[in-house]
């Protein structure tokens, strides 16, 4: 992942739009894996994948002392991606899903 190191917020990022929603790009781990160039700093939303059983009942990260952690997702045929979620996301201290959600 790109990130910028010691950036003064205050004074050099500028908001250009709120309250605009953008739709997650569905993909494959596969997919994602084959051109990651393209999917780089990408809004994306996988369907039939799972956390890896290891990982099962841990967070998504750690929101107490707000450090990142990296989860693994697997989907149905084997192939595997890590992702990473922030320590500042209000959903971090959220225990991983272990079962089959409707959306």
């Amino acid at each position: 992942m790109y990130q910028v190191q010691n950036l003064d917020v205050g004074n050099k990022v500028y908001k250009i739009a709120t309250g605009r929603f953008i739709e997650p790009e569905l993909t494959t781990i596969q997919q994602v894996k084959s051109n990651i160039s393209y999917y780089q700093s990408r809004l994306i939303r996988f369907d039939s994948v799972q956390f890896i059983d290891s990982e099962l009942g841990e967070t998504f990260a750690d929101g107490q002392n707000q450090t990142d952690e990296n989860r693994w997702l697997m989907d149905c045929d084997g192939n595997t991606v890590e992702i990473r979620t922030s320590g500042y996301a209000n959903f971090a201290d959220s225990i991983l899903p272990s079962e089959e959600k409707e959306h």
